[in-house]
């Protein structure tokens, strides 16, 4: 015998009902059946909740050798890595003469605890992005660790290192 609650999923990404009499159990019409990902209308709204920054975790660091540029990304913070001035100000002087880097080449997110990850910014670098030699899929983040060196096209480079403090 099914409860209300036993529900499967039958292939077509939809939640099905696994018992005959699921519809004896519950006053009212039967309720449609609706994908997994979609949110219940009925369940109240989730409220965002602000995570402030730990004021013991420094900044991440990038040193950019071939440029002579240090770049600190701070906790709960987005940096722009490119020669877009508006979108990459932290980098875009030093990297500007560089065709090989895009305007919009990845970025850096810095989370509250100090994680940090790397994204290549859609719909892809021109001469890609790479960390520590794997070839970067536009779009997606890649976790970052102390000494992770981070490539923009062939000929520009940082090393990451993070702000973690104990």
């Amino acid at each position: 015998m099914s409860t209300p609650w036993d529900e499967v999923e039958d292939g077509s990404g939809y939640a099905v009902d696994a018992g005959e009499d699921y519809d004896e159990d519950l006053d009212g019409p039967p309720r449609p059946p609706r994908r997994r990902h979609e949110p219940d209308p009925a369940a109240p709204a989730a409220v965002p909740v602000a995570v402030l920054p730990d004021p013991s975790v420094g900044p991440a660091v990038l040193r950019f050798m071939e440029v002579g540029l240090t770049l600190s990304v701070a906790p709960g913070t987005v940096a722009g890595l490119g020669r877009d001035p508006e979108w990459a100000p932290g980098t875009a002087g030093a990297l500007g003469p560089h065709r090989t880097v895009s305007a919009r080449h990845a970025s850096v997110a810095v989370a509250a605890d100090g994680t940090a990850t790397v994204t290549e910014e859609p719909p892809g670098a021109v001469n890609g992005t790479r960390l520590n030699g794997t070839d970067l899929i536009a779009g997606r983040p890649y976790p970052l660790t102390d000494g992770d060196r981070v490539w923009l096209g062939a000929r520009i480079s940082c090393t990451v290192t993070l702000g973690r403090r104990c």
